[in-house]
């Protein structure tokens, strides 16, 4: 064995697992993933309307519907079957997700595959996309640090890929799930693409960048807010001529959502969320605010939510799991409580990594391209949960649109402080020790939360699997 091929033997190992570790809980534990009709996923709905020429759901509206004087006000709906949180306008039924999921995986699924993917193995499709995208950008980026790397890259890599939330969301996955995991896909891709424009800046990096930051905005609205982080990378690069090129590709994609948003809704700014049928109205709803007191107090409780809310541990099989969040009722989402877990509680090394790049910041020390586009990516996500923070309901599956770019710039972060700290005269090896330590324990107790899902999902979809290992351990 060639000593370069034993060196890659580890990373490809770590990879290997985890996308095993994606097939097992989107699956459930059994390495399977049916094909499915129509009616069972909004998403084949929908590309079932695309293929007879129509922009709402095939999923026809019942008739009932149209009588009532507000069929937004759940009261009314009572006794008429309804489906639950698609957009109900003119007596059709829209998806008010981005279709972006749609137009990626599910249509070419069903024209290729005859049939239509579950929302587990879409996500499970996006995730792992997610995945090697960040693989790949993590592996690019340590490239440029000239200084020996203080952690194996297979750590850096199982820490990217399962010490996050992933597993836990993959145990229950529907609509919701599977347009933050393509989100997560696509702000993934913009990473890497920002890396790429800034190693080497060109209209056609630029291009590529604005294509997936179009892509990421099209599929989770609120990642809007990375529009302004790449302006200023772009900026600062000097190939300031080059922001054209990245303009190109979001102002077609921006402009065919206006134009889809208006053919549906008769308005551009209109997804359908508006018209959703929930638990309540949402017409004159504002999802996202901070304009009171109220709203303030709400910002900061979601935002000890997604940064330090623990999960809990028990002496009995999975040994983890997430606690519901404790929201305010009277100024949050009326619905019932979903688990959450903060991004500190359970990547506590996304903190470190995000001190140890302020320090290099404050200390000028941000050199290198990997570096300079980690940062980026870093104080990207950090913008990402502040602006997710506004919004009325807080719920772990939204904390993946940010805690993967978060990590992403964290582990940069620590590779380069470290090595500030070391130069600075610090003895480092209690530190390097310390993010081992906390690397296998975001590792292990996330893969455990993927024992447990939603509300004990894997236990309550595969019982038989869930009670040989509750027995066994």
């Amino acid at each position: 064995m060639s000593r370069r091929f034993a060196g890659v033997l580890p990373t490809a190992a770590a990879v290997l697992f985890v996308l095993s570790a994606y097939a097992f809980f989107g699956s459930t534990g059994t390495w399977e993933f049916r094909r499915v009709n129509w009616p069972e996923s909004f998403y084949g709905g929908q590309v079932e309307g695309y293929l007879l020429g129509q922009l709402s759901l095939r999923h026809e509206a019942d008739p009932a519907l149209a009588k009532l004087a507000n069929p937004y006000e759940m009261k009314q709906r009572e006794g008429i079957p309804f489906s639950w949180d698609a957009s109900y306008y003119k007596g059709k039924y829209y998806l008010y997700f981005s279709p972006v999921p749609a137009l990626i995986f599910t249509l070419p699924f069903k024209l290729v595959g005859k049939g239509y993917p579950s929302d587990a193995l879409t996500m499970t499709f996006f995730a792992m996309w997610a995945f090697l995208a960040s693989v790949v950008f993590l592996g690019r980026a340590l490239r440029h640090i000239e200084a020996v790397k203080h952690v194996p890259f297979p750590v850096w890599v199982l820490l990217a890929g399962v010490g996050n939330a992933v597993p836990f969301t993959l145990s229950e996955v529907r609509v919701y799930e599977v347009a933050v995991a393509c989100g997560m896909a696509m702000s993934a891709m913009w990473a890497y693409t920002l890396l790429r424009f800034l190693e080497r800046p060109s209209w056609r990096t630029a291009a590529l960048m604005g294509l997936f930051l179009a892509l990421t905005v099209a599929t989770r609205p609120n990642m809007i807010v990375l529009i302004a982080v790449a302006a200023v990378a772009m900026f600062l690069s000097g190939a300031r001529r080059t922001m054209i090129a990245a303009a190109i590709p979001l102002f077609v994609i921006g402009s065919a959502y206006a134009i889809y948003n208006y053919q549906r809704f008769g308005s551009p700014f209109e997804t359908g969320l508006a018209y959703q049928l929930t638990t309540k109205p949402m017409l004159d709803e504002t999802p996202c605010s901070l304009c009171s007191a109220a709203d303030f107090s709400r910002f900061m409780n979601t935002l000890m939510h997604y940064v330090f809310y623990p999960p809990k541990f028990v002496s009995t099989f999975p040994f983890a799991d997430l606690r519901y969040n404790g929201v305010d009722p009277a100024t949050s989402f009326p619905a019932r409580s979903e688990q959450i877990g903060g991004i500190g509680a359970l990547t506590p090394l996304s903190i470190l990594g995000s001190a140890l790049a302020l320090l290099l910041v404050l200390a000028r020390r941000v050199r290198d391209t990997g570096t300079r586009a980690a940062f980026y990516v870093l104080a990207a996500a950090w913008i990402a949960m502040l602006t997710l923070s506004t919004c009325r309901w807080v719920t772990g599956r939204y904390s993946l649109d940010f805690a993967g770019l978060m990590l992403l710039g964290a582990i940069l972060g620590i590779e380069q402080g470290l090595t500030f700290l070391r130069e600075a005269g610090v003895s480092i090896r209690p530190l390097r020790v310390l993010v081992v330590l906390l690397a296998v324990y975001s590792i292990v107790t996330c893969v455990l939360l993927g024992f447990a899902g939603p509300r004990m999902a894997f236990k309550n979809t595969n019982t038989e699997l869930f009670e040989r290992l509750e027995k066994r351990f």
